[in-house]
């Protein structure tokens, strides 16, 4: 069975720009007075997440993403991507193939605003690019 040589390191780095890109996305001074506009998330919802230790959810993304970071170095890696054009790359493909169609079915199927969508597949885009950037540079 192939096993690819994975540098567990730059897979942590990745993940933690990955979770930073989202949380400076989703701040005002990007997206995230628009995205709660558009997602119908009330100040009253906000005000109540805010009282609420959310500590657990953060702990629970950053695994998620972790996760996402080491499939994505696999495949860096089986691909031989030796630069961050190359890397790059390969996230792209992958927030095209997979990202792309999966959230639709949110706006499909869940109602959700074509506009939140677009905001969220931004995000992803930006993440799945410089993480496959990253992974490509030293892989």
């Amino acid at each position: 069975m192939w096993q690819a040589e994975i540098n567990y390191l730059l897979v942590l780095l990745a993940a933690i720009v990955a979770m930073l890109v989202g949380a400076v996305w989703y701040s005002p001074l990007l997206f995230g007075n628009e995205w709660k506009k558009f997602a119908k998330i009330s100040p009253e919802a906000i005000e109540k997440a805010r009282q609420k230790s959310t500590s657990k959810y953060y702990v629970i993304q950053f695994c998620a993403t972790l996760l996402t970071s080491y499939i994505l170095a696999q495949l860096v890696c089986l691909l031989h991507a030796t630069s961050f054009g190359d890397g790059a790359k390969i996230g792209f493909w992958l927030w095209l193939g997979i990202v792309v169609p999966v959230l639709l079915g949110s706006v499909l199927w869940e109602r959700k605003s074509v506009l939140a969508y677009l905001i969220d597949l931004g995000h992803y885009l930006a993440s799945l690019v410089l993480m496959g950037g990253i992974l490509g540079i030293w892989s």
